[in-house]
């Protein structure tokens, strides 16, 4: 029998930068919760990841299990303010990986 996953009424952001295996980690645990929240936000202020990385991230994106918002500048303030922008619930927890 599939129970359903308790969901918790909260959008998680990641501002991230410069970060790969830590980062897939940081989403690896948040996915795995039991709690989980209701979304899952990674601004990424990365030009280039290892290939690894990216394609990790594009699947998660593609399949919805994060939301990948992709930043060409380098800036934590407007990171922080895009994932603002973007979250769907009122209450925004931000981590960092």
């Amino acid at each position: 029998m599939n129970v359903p996953r308790l969901v918790l009424p909260v959008s998680v952001a990641i501002p991230t930068y410069r970060r790969e295996r830590v980062l897939l980690e940081t989403l690896d645990y948040l996915l795995a919760l039991e709690l989980a929240p209701a979304e899952i936000i990674v601004v990424d202020q990365t030009l280039d990841h290892e290939a690894a990385t990216t394609e990790r991230l594009s699947s998660l994106d593609s399949k919805g299990r994060i939301r990948w918002i992709k930043l060409d500048t380098p800036s934590i303030t407007h990171a922080m303010n895009q994932a603002l922008l973007a979250a769907k619930e009122d209450i925004v927890l931000f981590v960092d990986d």
